[in-house]
């Protein structure tokens, strides 16, 4: 049976060198992105049409048995379109992260001996990629580096330091190494994906509550770090604690969950449904429910969350609740 990380990969290369002839040998014939169904053929047609891009895997969670994996990457892209209403910038490259849930067909499915991806569900940082286009507008002299867009390369760069990427076998070692100081499973690591699973769950289900207060230490270190940024556990509590207070009946559902007991990670798809009553994201509440999503990937350390590398679509929360918010 094919790794599908070695698939995931091989997709990879095929886009960056821009051998779209080869991606049927990866992809089902029939497979969906975000919903939409497509053939190798017609992703390839929208890749090329959106302008140049480069890919780069920087976290990989891999479930073997359930045949899918969570992957945050950073794309530089060059778009040749309007993006989000705006021009694209002559010569300037967009960096942003996207984070990527990719299902698996097992051999047979694919029609072949290959195992193949049978569906893609991705969520990008729009925000950003808005904030860059809009700075590039903004002037025709040179622009001034986008402070979150810094923050998130400033991030990218302390995975690689630690480790924590998912280009390839040695990451993962180094990962073990660097983080626990041996290459030896640590002694307190969760045991196997069912109690990555059963955690995780616990976690969801202490915020859906509102116990964090008593139990986020059960599932969190005293010390988070959130993207580019490391927090207390207090100051990590008050980013849910945050949302709860605009959208007091919010719900965190878990669409999707992908755990790595190699890797001690967990990736996850999470939809949150409410009626925000305080202004959230700059936008004020006008009794308009909403229903948008996050993909967040987690690290554990010693059985409990240690790096948690999150993108909310924010874009959609505004859009639902201004009903003229453009979006790509």
């Amino acid at each position: 049976m094919t790794d599908i990380k070695v698939v995931f990969e091989s997709v990879v290369r095929c886009l960056n060198e821009k051998r779209w002839d080869d991606l049927p040998k990866f992809i089902h014939p029939k497979f969906t992105l975000n919903g939409g169904e497509h053939t190798p053929e017609s992703y390839a047609t929208e890749l090329k049409t959106a302008g140049d891009s480069e890919i780069a895997p920087e976290i990989v969670t891999v479930d073997g048995q359930s045949r899918r994996l969570g992957a945050t990457i950073l794309v530089n892209w060059k778009p040749c379109q309007p993006v989000m209403g705006l021009e694209p910038p002559t010569g300037k490259t967009i960096q942003f992260m996207d984070h990527l849930l990719v299902w698996f067909t097992d051999a047979a499915d694919g029609g072949d001996d290959a195992t193949k991806i049978s569906k893609i569900v991705t969520l990008s940082d729009r925000d950003a990629i808005h904030r860059q286009l809009l700075q590039s507008s903004a002037g025709s002299g040179p622009s001034s580096p986008d402070p979150e867009a810094t923050s998130t390369l400033a991030d990218i760069d302390n995975i690689r330091k630690q480790g924590g990427g998912g280009g390839g076998s040695e990451v993962d070692t180094a990962l073990t190494t660097t983080t626990l100081g041996s290459t030896e499973e640590p002694p307190n690591a969760i045991a196997n994906g069912r109690d990555l699973e059963e955690l995780y769950r616990a976690y969801i289900d202490c915020i859906n509550k509102r116990t964090m207060e008593t139990d986020l230490p059960k599932f969190c270190h005293p010390r988070v770090f959130h993207n580019d940024q490391a927090l207390s556990l207090d100051r990590y509590r008050h980013l849910m604690q945050d949302a709860i207070d605009a959208i007091p009946d919010i719900s965190f559902g878990l669409h999707t969950l992908i755990t790595d007991k190699e890797a001690q990670r967990v990736a996850a798809r999470l939809e949150f449904t409410g009626t925000p009553i305080k202004a959230i994201q700059g936008v004020e509440p006008n009794g308009r429910p909403v229903h948008f999503a996050e993909h967040v990937t987690y690290q554990l350390r010693d059985g409990k969350i240690h790096r948690v590398w999150s993108i909310v679509d924010w874009v959609s929360y505004r859009q639902q609740l201004l009903g003229n918010y453009t979006t790509p």
